[in-house]
Formats: C-alpha cells, structure tokens, sequence
C-alpha cells in the first residue's frame, strides 16, 4: 500500500523504505504540512486521526475546509463500541474525549497507565478485559515526539520517544493478543 513518508512528504511504494524512514521519523522534523497536501493533490479527501486528541482534525482545517478529518475515537463510539482512552500525563484530554463520546450516548472510560512499562501496560489490559469483558479493538496510538536535531537530541530523549513509539505497541499487542486468541477475534490497527 503506497503512503507518504511524514519526513519527505514523498509518496513511499516499497516496503525497504519503511523501516528506515520510520526510523527517520525519531531524529527528523516531520513534514506534516507537506505530507498532507501532496495527499491532498494526490487525491485523498478523508484522513482518520488515531488519538485521542483532535490535533490531526485542527490541522487538516488549517489546509484544506474540504478535507474530511475523522477521529477514530469518537467514529468506533459512533458504532457502539466501547472506547478506553488510555493516557499517560493528559488527563483533561482523555477526560473530554471520553465526556464527548458519552455526551453522544456512547460507552467510554479513561485509563492512565504509561504503556512503555511492561507490566503496567499488562495491568491496564487486563482490568479493561475484566471490567468489559473482551477486548475487540487495540488501536496502538500512542506516541511523542521530541523533535530537535540529531545533535541536539539527548539519549535519554531517544529512549524515550523508543519507549514508548515502539516498545508501548510491542507491550499492548504483547498482553492483548493472548486474550484475542482466547476470543478467537480481535483487531489491532
């Protein structure tokens, strides 16, 4: 599937590329003005946004009124899914979004947890299959940035952004997938 690299803003069609341009992505600035617009003249005219927040939703106003941004949050709450919005330090933005969700007739709750910890990761997904009963969806959004030149940047930002980019994926898919199994469906996007 082609897409656009958010560090080039160019249009990526082979898998080689992939794992060095994500790579990139922790050292490089991002081009998200760039990337959107080539979307854009390339045809695109929805984007979902996977977080919590609507900073993507902003963002695309910002371009282009006629662009479609979609939160992924409040589409599946839309369905009928319960939605668990997980958050490590930005409460009032979990909050809202899970006010927004229920203020709509939805299902929702909040949970902190810092899922680039092994075990509280695994702590969290557990208390949500035991209070809800199954989980059908992992969306796995969470990520920072700490944007800043390659010699500017301190290691302990790198592990960081690491920690949680990739090993906070790595962590919920790693605890959410045996109970997938066990239910015999599930995704993770």
């Amino acid at each position: 599937v082609p897409y656009v690299s958010n560090t080039t803003a160019e249009l990526i069609t082979s898998k080689d590329q992939v794992k060095e341009l994500l790579g990139r992505q922790v050292y490089s600035s991002v081009c998200w003005e760039q990337s959107i617009e080539k979307m854009i003249a390339d045809g695109a005219d929805t984007f979902v946004e996977i977080g919590p927040g609507r900073t993507l939703c902003g963002f695309m106003r910002k371009i282009d009124r006629n662009v479609k941004a979609i939160n992924i949050a409040l589409t599946l709450a839309g369905y009928g899914a319960t939605v668990i919005v997980n958050y490590c330090g930005s409460k009032d933005k979990a909050e809202a979004v899970v006010e927004e969700i229920i203020a709509a007739g939805g299902t929702a709750k909040a949970y902190q947890g810092d899922v680039s910890d092994f075990d509280v990761a695994k702590e969290m997904i557990t208390s949500v299959k035991k209070e809800f009963g199954s989980i059908d969806i992992l969306v796995n959004n969470a990520g920072i940035t700490k944007d800043n030149l390659i010699m500017k940047m301190s290691e302990e930002e790198f592990d960081k952004v690491i920690e949680v980019n990739l090993k906070g994926a790595f962590n919920c898919m790693k605890h959410v997938s045996r109970i997938m199994l066990k239910q015999r469906s599930g995704h993770i996007i």
